[in-house]
């Protein structure tokens, strides 16, 4: 249930998107042409791996292209990760940047949502960064390690903490999660789970707290706690009283049903419509309270307040930096309020 979970939240595809572009290879160009009439300059290569890579995430994860889009902000990653190869953080091969596009149009959804990377991307985008050297995005990296910024623009190289290992001050490598300070596996199907023994694998369920773990369904009962429905698909009918039943999910622009829980993740049905709110339109929770559905907001935050009673509101425009804030949802995607109820720009990496 919780692996679930994660995948769905934007670290993770951020964190799939990014270590997809990764490898262990060789040094390339900059961003350059290499010198071969096969080689891609990374400023063409990145755009067009990630758009691959955003594809998969409707029938992968459950979540509307446009919302995971923007907060992914394919144009920024890509200008950081250009800045990265210039300032020698990170290798790139344009040599091998076709063949990695080429592999991630046929990515499997257990490599998106696992962070994993497909192999013909191996030699393409390497780490350079050893650990404890300065870094600005985990992506900077070598080997199986991140970058740890305790808040800061500038962070430092830090290894991932391996099966076993101690995790009260650190990280869990990638397939293990933190179980009472001690980083354990995640398992598969039939396999004991639960928060003191271990998490489930992405795309299953944990039956109870301690319990067994179960694939997650694409028929039948659904709800969203221990019988969550695999990733692509919805959970129609549910509400607090009764189970749903799991049915693909419907696209952003599908005829739908309101109430019924038909759409992406991300996007809700609005006058018989799959949609996102976009500025200028509804946003928040709609329905009734045993049908509520959430309409997510693109281009701007939603100026909903559902611990002070209100539940719908409008999406508006991010604000611009200086302007006062009362969260950072409202300065946009890696911007800040800071002490001062002011919105604060977003880490500007050199």
């Amino acid at each position: 249930m919780k692996r679930l979970l994660v995948a769905l939240s934007i670290t993770a595809i951020s964190a799939a998107a990014g270590s997809s572009l990764q490898g262990c290879g060789t040094p390339g160009n900059t961003g350059a042409d290499a010198g071969t009439s096969s080689s891609i300059p990374f400023d063409q290569a990145c755009p067009q791996f990630l758009d691959a890579t955003l594809d998969k995430v409707p029938s992968c994860m459950g979540v509307a292209r446009e919302f995971v889009a923007e907060m992914l902000n394919v144009t920024t990653q890509c200008s950081n990760m250009t800045k990265a190869i210039a300032a020698g953080r990170q290798k790139y091969d344009g040599s091998k940047a076709q063949a990695c596009i080429d592999a991630a149009k046929s990515q499997t959804c257990d490599q998106i949502l696992g962070g994993g990377k497909p192999l013909a991307c191996a030699d393409m985008l390497s780490g350079a960064v050893a650990a404890g050297g300065t870094c600005y995005q985990s992506d900077d990296c070598s080997g199986d390690a991140y970058c740890e910024t305790n808040g800061t623009c500038a962070g430092k190289c830090t290894a991932y903490v391996a099966v076993g290992g101690d995790c009260s001050n650190g990280q869990c490598t990638r397939g293990s999660s933190c179980i009472s300070t001690k980083c354990v596996a995640d398992v598969g199907p039939s396999q004991a789970c639960g928060t003191s023994v271990a998490w489930c694998q992405i795309g299953a369920n944990c039956s109870a707290d301690p319990g067994t773990c179960q694939a997650a369904p694409t028929s039948g009962p659904c709800d969203f706690d221990r019988k969550q429905c695999a990733a692509g698909y919805a959970c129609v009918g549910w509400t607090p009283s009764a189970d749903g039943s799991c049915a693909p999910a419907k696209a952003v622009g599908a005829s739908c049903t309101a109430g019924k829980k038909e759409c992406l993740s991300g996007a809700a049905c609005v006058g018989g419509t799959c949609k996102i709110a976009k500025v200028g339109d509804t946003c928040g929770y709609v329905g009734t309270m045993s049908s509520l559905e959430v309409v997510m907001c693109v281009g701007g935050y939603c100026d909903n307040d559902p611990q002070h009673g209100k539940m719908t509101g409008t999406c508006l425009a991010f604000k611009a930096v200086g302007a006062t804030c009362a969260g950072g949802s409202e300065c946009g995607f890696g911007g800040t309020c800071d002490s001062n109820s002011k919105c604060a720009a977003p880490c500007a990496v050199p």
